[in-house]
């Protein structure tokens, strides 16, 4: 996660909390080209601490992005999926900020997400969420919550711009990246998203009108990237509690 949003220039500074000390020298040491050297990179500060009982309640915040890469709510993760830790997330945020969060595929554990909504549609000018298809997860996509504090004023980004962005920032893809017009097509994550997600192309229309995009397309979805999201200097927070 870090090291994705270090690919793009723009990021003047990531904070990123870990856990787990022995996570990093093992990345480090066993998987290098997953980091790619972010670890190195002089933007990025490495926190070893608990994310949520201790990161979120003591920081000063500014960020413009938090990211919750978590765990599932289970023993120290659970934590993560609180109200308590929505709120101090929030209170980190530099105004429009955006906070991101894990919630598991819709298919399987649905309260993730329920849970995670009714929290931040108290929090949040903008709640909403959006889902992107990772293979290495089974039982369908994946959702995660989005809480703006604009009121949705930065999932209105045109798409012109959305494609100056993309193109500014040179990113070496290696193949594999999901393109403006998909980031601007609005795809909301439906509550009662299990009953109903339709499996034909045609039905595209129910998951907010993307009827004009292939198949591959609407199973990638939509991620939030930094091209999409975040203002041309950025301070980004990942926090991971465990693993």
């Amino acid at each position: 996660m870090a090291r994705a949003a270090l690919d793009h220039a723009s990021v003047e500074h990531v904070t990123m909390v870990e856990i787990d000390a022995g996570v990093v020298e093992f990345s480090k040491e066993y998987l290098p080209m997953l980091s790619r050297g972010a670890f190195d990179d002089p933007r990025l500060e490495l926190v070893i601490a608990d994310g949520g009982a201790e990161f979120m309640k003591t920081t000063k915040g500014g960020y413009d992005v938090i990211i919750i890469d978590s765990t599932d709510p289970i023993g120290p993760g659970e934590v993560l999926f609180t109200d308590h830790f929505y709120g101090h997330a929030k209170r980190a945020l530099a105004p429009n900020g955006i906070l991101v969060t894990q919630n598991g595929v819709p298919f399987m554990q649905g309260d993730e997400l329920t849970g995670t909504m009714r929290a931040f549609k108290t929090l949040f000018a903008d709640a909403t969420c959006y889902l992107a298809t990772v293979p290495t997860y089974a039982g369908g996509p994946m959702a995660f919550g989005w809480g703006g504090t604009d009121g949705g004023d930065a999932r209105e980004v045109p798409l012109d711009v959305l494609r100056g962005r993309f193109d500014a920032a040179e990113l070496d893809t290696g193949g594999y990246y999901t393109p403006p017009e998909v980031h601007k097509v609005p795809l909301p994550c439906r509550l009662t998203y299990p009953n109903s997600f339709r499996k034909t192309p045609s039905s595209a229309a129910s998951l907010g009108g993307a009827a004009d995009l292939p198949p591959r397309a609407i199973a990638s979805a939509v991620r939030a990237t930094s091209m999409a999201t975040t203002p041309p200097t950025s301070r980004i927070n990942r926090t991971r509690p465990m693993v």
